[in-house]
């Protein structure tokens, strides 16, 4: 490929030959590349009395090759931004795809005790479970992209033509929902969509009630939630998290001209995340 077409992610340390040189960027071509100071913050005696105000410890990197430097409230767990590549952060059906397997096929979180064979237990064979798992995954309109997907779902190890003879949708929807009433299953209702009843309290047109509670109550059955902390805790619990800015932080860029300017890009880079972050920390 010609260089006029190499390709960057944005805010690395990548060298970048059009731009002009600057001392940060001489000083990282010559091997010192984004390095996070080693100094960690000291650890609290164990003499301390409990409850002290939240006075953090700022912890300030190294610019990278564009001049950029963060400075965050306390010494972060983790930089992911340091480790993204091109491939990370873009997104386009003319991109190289990655081979699904049989565990990648379906969407959402599945708790790590579940195999194969309960994956794909409630349909006729796993062939067909795999062809379901594509009809109800991706894009309502199956356009030339699902198209490539459906490819990938053949190509899966466990796909196999002969098991398609006979194959019918209802059939397998059928099995499918008779599987999931018995509770013995797998997929516990902890694991997934949970099912309650919703009151609403109503105005009526011309009628005055003494308080909301005396107001005509609407009820909403069958309404399908999840519960957040089962999210939030398997999200953390996915290598997804590896990829998550734990530490808010605030960004600068120091201009050739030595004037220091803040950059505002994601949300956990603001004003408010900071704020926040500073607002939590402070709570008994």
């Amino acid at each position: 490929m010609p260089r006029r077409f190499d390709d960057f992610v944005p805010g690395t340390a990548t060298y970048l030959a059009h731009m002009p040189s600057t001392i940060h960027r001489q000083r990282a071509s010559e091997g010192e590349a984004l390095h996070h100071t080693t100094v960690p913050s000291p650890p609290p005696s164990s003499s301390d009395p409990p409850n002290l105000p939240y006075a953090p410890t700022p912890f300030q990197t190294k610019p990278d090759s564009f001049g950029l430097y963060r400075i965050y409230p306390t010494r972060p767990t983790q930089a992911p931004d340091e480790n993204l590549t091109l491939e990370d952060v873009t997104d386009a059906p003319t991109l190289e795809q990655k081979h699904i397997s049989s565990h990648g096929t379906h969407t959402g979180f599945s708790p790590p005790e579940i195999s194969d064979e309960e994956l794909f237990q409630p349909f006729t064979n796993p062939t067909c479970g795999l062809l379901m798992a594509w009809q109800y995954s991706g894009s309502n309109a199956k356009s030339a992209t699902e198209l490539d997907r459906l490819a990938q779902y053949i190509c899966d190890p466990l796909f196999n033509p002969k098991d398609l003879e006979g194959f019918n949708h209802a059939r397998e929807s059928r099995q499918l929902d008779d599987y999931l009433k018995d509770k013995s299953n797998p997929f516990r209702e902890e694991y997934g969509w949970q099912q309650s009843t919703v009151k609403i309290r109503l105005p009526n047109e011309k009628v005055k009630f003494s308080s909301e509670n005396s107001a005509p109550e609407l009820e909403v059955p069958d309404i399908y939630h999840r519960s957040l902390v089962d999210i939030v805790t398997q999200a953390f619990q996915n290598d997804v998290s590896t990829s998550f800015n734990m530490t808010p932080f605030r960004e600068y860029w120091n201009t050739p001209d030595d004037r220091t300017l803040e950059v505002f890009s994601e949300s956990y880079s603001s004003p408010t995340m900071m704020k926040a972050y500073e607002e939590v920390n402070m709570l008994p």
